[in-house]
């Protein structure tokens, strides 16, 4: 068995451990993360609510909203049509969905990636606000709970996301 292979049945191993106990109130919990997380709707916001709070922080939080577009270009405009990997519940006969199927592909996550680098772009802005990163992982968890992501999806979309955040948090300078 090769690398690459070895690499694909964990993943489907790990999404079959992630996804197997479910209860009433873990599915809401879930299905409430993966909507606040989609199209990055929790880091614009928190980046609105930054401003609010402090209007000196409307370049930072614009910011948040170009790591957000960048991430979803580079996700669902570049990678996801090269990788063309289908969804564990079109692959997968008894896959339990929770919410809707997305009609994308499914590597990488987009919600990951948004995730976390929304979470690097808010973490710009509130330095010790670590929590930002810990509802990142919720949100990235979600996916492979909710069915329609595996865990490799989500690492590394999740990568890609703090990548590109990283990059712009960087390179364009706030003040």
């Amino acid at each position: 068995m090769g690398a690459l292979e070895a690499l694909l049945r964990w993943d489907a191993a790990a999404r079959d451990g992630l996804t197997t106990h479910h209860t009433p109130v873990l599915d809401a919990i879930m299905l409430t993360l993966t909507m606040i997380g989609r199209g990055g709707a929790v880091w614009i916001v928190l980046a609105a609510v930054a401003v609010a709070c402090d209007r000196r922080r409307l370049r930072a939080a614009a910011r948040v909203v170009l790591i957000i577009l960048l991430t979803y270009a580079t996700i669902d405009g570049v990678l996801k049509p090269i990788f063309a990997r289908a969804r564990p519940f079109d692959a997968v006969a008894d896959v339990r969905v929770v919410g809707t199927r997305p009609t994308t592909y499914s590597f990488p996550s987009g919600h990951a990636a948004m995730a976390f680098g929304g979470a690097i772009g808010l973490m710009a802005i509130w330095p010790r606000q670590v929590w930002l990163l810990g509802l990142a992982f919720a949100i990235a968890v979600s996916r492979i709970y909710v069915g329609v992501h595996y865990p490799l999806d989500v690492l590394v979309g999740g990568l890609v996301g703090g990548a590109i955040g990283w990059g712009v948090v960087r390179w364009l300078p706030a003040d």
